[in-house]
């Protein structure tokens, strides 16, 4: 805190002059020197150039150095766009377990069809399979080549094809067969029904005998 001391003498000094020394040209000549004392001193301390000093020699010595806290952003897009094998060299899983668990997962969505809840998530999914949420969204991605939200989405689509083309629900409206499915919004439903139909649900319903599509299971 050696500047703080010194700040303190040198106004000290000033007011020294001013009441001794009651001259104008006393008091601007003390201000003077008193500000190139200070100036002298600010120009002295190191420890204001070393961070910057620091991170330039990191910058030279590691010319990656300035990249990588940009990366740090963008690394959950980067690790989104991975193959299955690059995202998941750390996973212990085996061919085989990933294979049981993708038969069991098709086996609950099957006979219970959780994707009918529209609150579904994947940790939801996880704890019916007792399964962690990383294992199983590793198998979902390397064995549908889906996202958790995307695989969940075909499914309710498939549901809704098969409800359209039976002639038994043609009393309800499109809007109430995709809530039925597990949509929670008209936006939604007609966004994905087209991603994975390559039609409109209208359209769909018009001729359903016309469409091919390829179901999740």
């Amino acid at each position: 805190m050696n500047w703080l001391r010194y700040l303190i003498v040198g106004i000290a000094g000033i007011w020294v002059f001013a009441i001794f020394y009651p001259k104008a040209e006393s008091i601007y000549f003390s201000a003077s020197l008193y500000i190139c004392f200070i100036g002298f001193l600010g120009v002295r301390q190191q420890q204001i150039f070393k961070t910057a000093n620091t991170s330039s020699r990191s910058a030279t010595e590691n010319p990656n150095f300035s990249t990588q806290k940009e990366n740090l952003s963008e690394e959950p897009a980067n690790v989104a766009l991975m193959p299955n094998k690059i995202k998941y060299d750390w996973s212990s899983l085996t061919d085989a377990e990933a294979e049981r668990i993708f038969q069991q997962l098709n086996r609950i969505m099957a006979q219970e069809k959780l994707y009918k809840n529209a609150e579904l998530t994947l940790s939801k999914l996880a704890e019916s399979l007792e399964l962690k949420d990383a294992v199983l969204s590793q198998v979902i991605n390397s064995k549908f080549n889906k996202s958790f939200y995307d695989y969940v989405n075909s499914l309710r689509v498939d549901e809704c094809v098969k409800m359209i083309a039976d002639e038994k629900n043609h009393n309800y409206t499109l809007l109430s067969i995709a809530f039925d499915c597990g949509f929670n919004s008209k936006s939604s439903f007609n966004r994905n029904f087209r991603k994975f139909t390559g039609k409109s649900p209208s359209d769909f319903f018009r001729k359903p005998t016309d469409l091919t599509y390829h179901k999740a299971l």
